[in-house]
């Protein structure tokens, strides 16, 4: 299996002069995108970043975002996205965690941060001079390719660890069920700590598609919202169901599909999409690599079900539904959802008694591990998974 770093070398060569990057008035070809993200891999490893260092990056949307992760990729490194509108104590928090001594910002962001700071905005002069062919590294797709830090809603926020492996498994699962390929223009909408920013990147940047990045005063207003995915030709929009509830339902020609996931979405909310476009509702914990079930709503299927189903597991992904003994249950039996398979995290950074009780060994398979999420769940009689709650009996799903 390939590694996040190989597979965005060879888009530069299939598709060089393909628009990479859309970002209010700057585009950048994947020629471009790749010379810029080479030369920043090589400026890292001159700094002695090796595989699996741990970056953090606290960049606000922009171009320079998307360089800053690739860059990291391409060292060998992990990146680890931090909201540089987060306070100031999660912040300092989450570098503690990590330990790293080299954080990548820009100007704006720099006095939040400590440690040798790379300012992607300032110190180009200086990585121009390193060489735009990706550095010689002995990269294994078990390698981290990124830390995404879970909320902290019931304590302290847990760095889930994400294998190349994991997240390439994912993507060429995603494509495949949905028909990406390099015509399609995506949005990337979730803020970069979200680990669904992950699946809008790569899902863009590993098919030749254009990725286009959408400011904080458009997400904020639904009519200009609406107005941008007309301009921006959209095919392919990812959101939260809240979201999606007041995008206004006007005449998008090019938006070939809609993707709700992050929360509960309700039947209403399907039929207002899916006549005018492939409408899916899916499911996923950080803990397994962003979503592990999808369902595609159908006007002779949605009326069937007395809650809008999560679909079936993705290629490469077992979903079970267990009981408190962990025996698997059959048809329309709830309980609890444990996700096995390549997509299962390696567990939390620096924790590792809450590790083992959350990342268990299967009772199925030997050599394999199960995610348990606190999820509960039950499988319909036509083979799609239906969501139940919170074993806490907090209804909202987590991971996105």
């Amino acid at each position: 299996m390939k590694t996040i770093a190989n597979l965005l070398s060879q888009q530069a060569i299939l598709h060089p002069d393909h628009i990479a990057i859309d970002y209010q008035f700057e585009k950048i070809t994947y020629k471009e995108l790749t010379k810029k993200a080479n030369q920043l891999a090589n400026y890292l490893r001159s700094k002695g970043v090796t595989e699996e260092t741990l970056i953090p990056i606290c960049v606000g949307r922009s171009v320079e975002m998307i360089i800053g992760i690739l860059g990291i990729i391409k060292a060998g490194a992990t990146y680890i996205p931090i909201d540089p509108n987060h306070p100031m104590e999660r912040i300092a928090y989450l570098l503690a965690e990590t330990n790293a001594n080299i954080v990548i910002t820009t100007t704006q962001h720099q006095h939040k941060l400590k440690g040798d700071i790379i300012l992607l905005d300032k110190d180009w002069s200086e990585i121009n001079s390193y060489g735009n062919t990706a550095p010689n590294i002995q990269l294994s797709p078990s390698n981290l390719a990124y830390i995404i830090f879970t909320s902290g809603s019931t304590g302290k926020p847990k760095g889930v660890m994400v294998e190349h492996q994991s997240l390439v498994s994912y993507i060429h699962a995603q494509t495949n069920h949905l028909q990406v390929t390099p015509e399609d223009r995506i949005l990337q909408f979730s803020n970069f700590s979200f680990d669904a920013s992950v699946e809008q990147i790569f899902l863009a940047l590993l098919n030749g598609a254009r990725l286009v990045l959408v400011d904080e005063e458009t997400l904020a207003d639904p009519i200009q919202f609406g107005l941008f995915l007309q301009e921006k030709k959209i095919t392919h929009l990812h959101a939260t169901p809240g979201f999606l509830n007041n995008v206004p339902l006007i005449n998008y020609p090019h938006l070939h599909r809609i993707i709700s996931a992050g929360d509960t979405c309700n039947k209403e909310l399907a039929r207002k999409w899916m006549n005018k476009v492939h409408f899916y509702n899916k499911y996923g914990p950080t803990e397994a690599t962003i979503s592990v079930v999808e369902y595609l709503c159908s006007p002779q299927e949605i009326d069937n079900h007395p809650s809008l189903p999560l679909g079936r597991a993705l290629e490469n992904v077992q979903v079970y539904i267990l009981d408190s003994n962990l025996h698997a249950l059959g048809k329309n039996a709830p309980g609890e959802i444990y996700i096995g398979g390549i997509q299962v995290a390696r567990g939390y950074l620096n924790q590792p008694d809450l590790t083992e009780k959350a990342f268990i060994t299967s009772p199925f398979h030997p050599g394999e591990r199960l995610y348990k999420t606190g999820d509960i769940g039950k499988w319909l009689s036509d083979g799609n998974l239906e969501f139940q709650g919170r074993i806490d009996h907090q209804v909202k799903i987590r991971g996105f």
